[in-house]
């Protein structure tokens, strides 16, 4: 009896060591993987505000914590609009003329066939979701984004800016923030933008050449605020994160 207990006790260290080398290894690893997915110093060094960066943090993120962009360009439909509806089109041209140098080496454009991303121009408030101005759905998924839908009332036009940044991969929960709440008027208003100087840039950061699609937000947080560097527990995700 003495013996087996033994042996069994001996195997059972043997495995549990196996167990904790195989995790470390792991561990290391996917620690690897992610710094290779996130480049600090050429980050830093395209001076991004405080706040950018900031709000980045959790608009840039997806509600499963990864970073969420398009890899191929975006051909944009939109259905519902008919001969009376040129001005909603040109609301829409002008977004895009907005966001397509930022997103680049993607492409962003309307087209008349095959398109990824549809948006639906709705005329009664009933057809969109619980009867809110808009929302926006994309592919499910942890990495990059191949389809998305839009729809939106027509006499809410104005928030469509909102449900195209997060068809490219903004956090729809970040726009709760009182940083992102703004009224948004047309670019023909003078000295107001449809899109947010920091809308702009956080979608700088989502489609920057110094991430890889997929990356999580808490191996985004570790290394941009590394507690040996700066001490800074602020910066730390908290559990679940």
């Amino acid at each position: 009896m003495k013996k087996t207990l033994k042996v069994f006790l001996s195997v059972f260290i043997s495995l549990t060591s196996t167990i904790a080398l195989t995790l470390v290894v792991m561990d290391m690893y996917v620690s690897s993987e992610q710094s290779s997915s996130f480049n600090r110093e050429s980050f830093i060094s395209r001076s991004y505000s405080q706040e950018g960066i900031r709000m980045f943090s959790s608009a840039g993120f997806s509600k499963d914590y990864c970073l969420r962009r398009w890899e191929d360009d975006i051909r944009i439909f939109v259905e519902g609009a008919g001969p009376a509806d040129s001005l909603y089109l040109k609301y829409i041209d002008d977004i895009i003329d907005i966001i397509s140098p930022v997103i680049h080496p993607v492409r962003i454009s309307r087209v008349s066939d095959n398109p990824n991303l549809h948006i639906y121009l709705k005329a009664n408030p009933s057809l969109v979701n619980d009867g809110s101005s808009g929302y926006a759905l994309i592919n499910r998924g942890f990495s990059a984004i191949t389809y998305a839908e839009i729809y939106i009332e027509k006499k809410n036009i104005h928030t469509i800016q909102r449900e195209i940044c997060v068809a490219l991969g903004m956090n729809n929960t970040s726009f709760n923030s009182p940083e992102l709440k703004r009224n948004i008027k047309s670019r023909s208003e003078a000295g107001e933008e449809i899109i947010s100087p920091i809308e702009i840039e956080i979608m700088k950061m989502i489609y920057s050449e110094d991430f890889k699609t997929g990356l999580r937000k808490r191996h985004f947080m570790r290394l941009m605020y590394d507690r040996e560097r700066d001490g800074n527990k602020e910066h730390v995700c908290s559990s679940g994160e």
